[in-house]
């Protein structure tokens, strides 16, 4: 209801507005853009393209693949969108996700500070605080800022608060760590997220240069640049969603050997701990964990 209304108060700029909350694949498609002609998904898309936030262009890219096969117009503006987030060097001090990272740190640690949204669930509170951070990026790529310098003032601000705050939702849900707000995590889900939307669209992507970049292999393509595990790793509103990927049969074998032995550590867990957050695990591993630990 809420992305309807803002639609209907400015198409254009309401949905520019909606793509805000974008933090989970789930949404952009609920923003319905059958009502807007041609030229104003060009303007829109086209402005997305060079002026946009990094969370509303993977929105727009997800939301743009979906209706590709009915508005090849967008083609240009999609392209550009996923260079650029393919491109981005987090390692950079420019880098917009390095930015984004410290922006979504600032506000969900100021947000934490002020008691705002202390009745709300994490993830709803997350959706709220990466929004904010994001039309604020959006904001500052509009003007002549030292990003560089802006970012390591943002990442300092509330840093200690955030990481607090998000070790305190473990509690209701506990997937998602403090750590992937980084800069590399970050982009790894908005690559994951690109090539999942492809996948899911394909048949309806006629372009080639678009197929190119996101569902071949090649260097080049988004699809290179991801290592596992990362793109698979929960994201910021996932922390309490139990995965539904099976757990695979080799990876089954290694940790039910690493957790059988007489003799064990701390590393005897490690294919354990990293499995919860990625695939569906049988409970019996809850059984064998607690009988390691009784050894």
């Amino acid at each position: 209801a809420h992305i309807a209304e803002l639609i209907a108060w400015k198409p254009n700029e309401g949905t520019k507005l909606a793509l805000l909350l974008s933090a989970h694949s789930s949404i952009p498609p609920q923003i319905d853009l059958d009502r807007a002609s041609s030229d104003e998904l060009q303007t829109l898309f086209d402005d997305l393209d060079k002026r946009g936030d990094r969370l509303s262009q993977l929105g727009a890219i997800e939301l743009g693949l979906s209706i590709f096969d009915r508005h090849p117009q967008i083609e240009a503006a999609i392209i550009g969108m996923i260079q650029q987030i393919r491109d981005d060097d987090t390692d950079s001090a420019n880098s917009r996700f390095r930015l984004l990272s410290a922006l979504a740190v600032l506000v969900e640690g100021e947000v934490s500070r002020a008691k705002t949204l202390a009745g709300k669930p994490p993830f709803w509170r997350r959706l709220a605080t990466i929004a904010q951070a994001s039309l604020i990026e959006r904001c500052i790529c509009s003007f002549p800022v030292d990003v560089g310098g802006f970012t390591e003032w943002a990442h300092s601000g509330r840093g200690q608060q955030f990481y607090l705050q998000t070790l305190c939702d473990l509690r209701l849900e506990p997937k998602w760590m403090p750590d992937f707000i980084s800069p590399e995590q970050l982009k790894a889900e908005f690559i994951g997220r690109i090539a999942n939307a492809a996948q899911r669209h394909k048949n309806k992507i006629a372009s080639q240069d678009i197929k190119e970049l996101t569902l071949a292999e090649d260097e080049g393509s988004i699809r290179h640049q991801m290592n596992f595990p990362m793109p698979f790793l929960p994201g910021p509103l996932e922390g309490g969603i139990a995965p539904d990927i099976p757990l695979p049969p080799d990876l089954e074998s290694s940790i039910d050997e690493a957790l059988s032995k007489e003799s064990i550590d701390w590393k005897s867990f490690i294919g354990l701990i990293n499995s919860a957050l990625i695939f569906k695990l049988d409970p019996k591993f809850a059984d064998l964990a607690v009988e390691a630990l009784q050894r």
